[in-house]
């Protein structure tokens, strides 16, 4: 085995997260323009993040839209 690699995976590089928070400011500013903040438009207007994680975020935001 190669002792000059790194562990597997430890040279991976990974873009930045987006954090649940950025997801909701950027879905109620979509809503403050008169736009449906959807996965496709918030992944839009971040410009970045995974849709997988978009997605479930998303979906706890309209949960908390309807507790309201």
């Amino acid at each position: 085995m190669d002792e000059t690699k790194g562990a597997y995976g430890a040279t991976r590089q990974r873009g930045p997260t987006v954090s649940y928070e950025e997801i909701e400011r950027a879905a109620r500013a979509l809503m403050a323009d008169g736009e449906r903040p959807t996965v496709q438009s918030v992944y839009k207007k971040l410009g970045r993040g995974s849709p997988n994680h978009i997605t479930d975020c998303m979906q706890r935001f309209w949960k908390n839209q309807a507790a309201l």
